[in-house]
């Protein structure tokens, strides 16, 4: 819901709100509008409204803890996720929330618990799978990481996955498979006019070394999505492993201008203010990233950012 759609469904909510303020469902509904373009703050005004008007509402209980957990509050995604769990133990997506909101948090054993009981709800979700493969992965547990990974390429046959791809070639290559590995980095598909496939094939190459191939791929998806901070991360990723750190720091200012947030861009920038010299701003930067995910370190080291 983006752009003058969301602007008149939000408008919509609105009056009827005014019309029936002791609605819940209107204040669900909206926050979910909020939520899906990406407004995570508002998003949880609505909710928070809605709970007031119905304290057993598990929708808006999950929908709260989603848009905390996006928001890099997982303590607080928790709370409320435990409470969309406890009113409606087969919310497959509440576990995965809560699932991912303790990876975040490095308990991966709790991480697993949540993703396996939300994979026997949902076994087609590649999400869960992706999630709980890294789960496994930063435990060490590299044959059911790989199998995870697999699992979610297999579902996901027709899109271009590079997390997915990435993760298990990762995994084949710290078992020292590395014709596996390269087989995975090699992976291909094409939808041109997506700038989201862009993007992601822009990573895929990054994380592939193939570092010109990578820099238009981010090109092409920046003409297609302008300014999109994604992109403009997966850029400044692209450039920080080429060492070429002042154009990799105007994306990730650039990214991090339009998401203050986003943790990779933060942590990226921290590395490459650190390699030029600036340690407290660098040490800054990853202090900041670590408390928004606690887990980027790890993340960012398996694709060679350390």
């Amino acid at each position: 819901m983006y752009g003058e759609g969301y602007e008149r469904s939000v408008q919509q909510l609105t009056e009827a709100i005014k019309l029936n303020p002791s609605n819940p469902i209107f204040y669900i509904t909206r926050g979910q509008a909020h939520y899906g373009h990406h407004e995570f703050g508002r998003a949880v005004e609505d909710f928070n409204r809605a709970i007031i008007l119905d304290p057993d509402s598990w929708i808006a209980y999950s929908g709260r803890g989603e848009a905390y957990e996006r928001m890099f509050e997982h303590d607080h995604a928790i709370e409320d996720l435990d409470r969309a769990i406890q009113l409606s133990p087969r919310n497959a997506r509440a576990l995965t929330f809560r699932g991912s909101a303790y990876l975040n948090k490095r308990e991966y054993d709790r991480a697993i618990e949540d993703l396996s009981a939300a994979n026997k709800l949902d076994p087609r979700c590649s999400a869960v799978l992706i999630a709980r493969g890294t789960a496994y992965e930063l435990q060490g547990d590299r044959e059911r990481a790989i199998a995870d990974h697999a699992s979610a390429i297999e579902l996901n046959s027709k899109w271009v996955n590079p997390r997915g791809f990435a993760l298990r070639a990762s995994a084949y290559g710290k078992k020292g498979q590395y014709d596996l590995a390269i087989q995975d980095l090699q992976a291909r598909k094409r939808d041109p006019k997506n700038g989201r496939f862009w993007n992601n094939l822009c990573l895929f190459q990054a994380i592939a070394d193939a570092f010109e191939k990578a820099l238009a791929d981010c090109n092409e998806a920046l003409r297609l999505q302008p300014d999109d901070p994604h992109v403009l991360d997966s850029r400044g990723f692209t450039y920080l492993k080429m060492g070429s750190l002042d154009e990799a720091l105007a994306d990730y200012d650039a990214a991090l201008r339009k998401d203050p947030k986003l943790a990779n861009s933060l942590y990226g920038r921290g590395v490459a203010k650190r390699l030029k010299g600036d340690f407290a701003a660098g040490e800054a930067d990853l202090a900041t990233a670590q408390a928004l995910k606690p887990n980027v370190a790890e993340e960012m080291a398996q694709f060679g950012v350390k």
